[in-house]
């Protein structure tokens, strides 16, 4: 499938940014576009887990998906103690050990 390939690298090669503030004990919920019917997947890194924790809720696959079709991925991020923290989101093939994950979001959090 190399040209679905091509057109995964072309969608995310310029990482989004983002920035919330949340009060401590909230949650925020976020949406990221996942290329799963292509044999990818999200995986995260969070720089301060004291200040917050992300869990992966679901994926929402659309009716009538076919091979290369976007899914969406479903993260919900709580607000444990006031701080900041930068969670970053990349997308990868983790059964390809030769695959350098590309990083598609990045969100800084706030708690207060």
């Amino acid at each position: 499938m190399p040209g679905h390939y091509g057109y995964h690298f072309l969608n995310n090669c310029n990482m989004k940014k983002g920035s919330i503030k949340i009060k401590k004990g909230s949650r925020h919920d976020l949406l990221l576009e996942n290329m799963a019917s292509a044999g990818f997947s999200i995986i995260y890194s969070l720089s301060n887990e004291q200040v917050a924790s992300v869990t992966e809720m679901e994926t929402i696959v659309p009716d009538g998906l076919q091979d290369g079709d976007p899914v969406k991925v479903h993260f919900s991020i709580t607000a444990l103690h006031t701080g900041v923290a930068k969670i970053t989101f990349n997308e990868t093939q983790e059964w390809d050990k030769d695959y350098k994950p590309i990083p598609i979001y990045e969100l800084d959090v706030t708690v207060i």
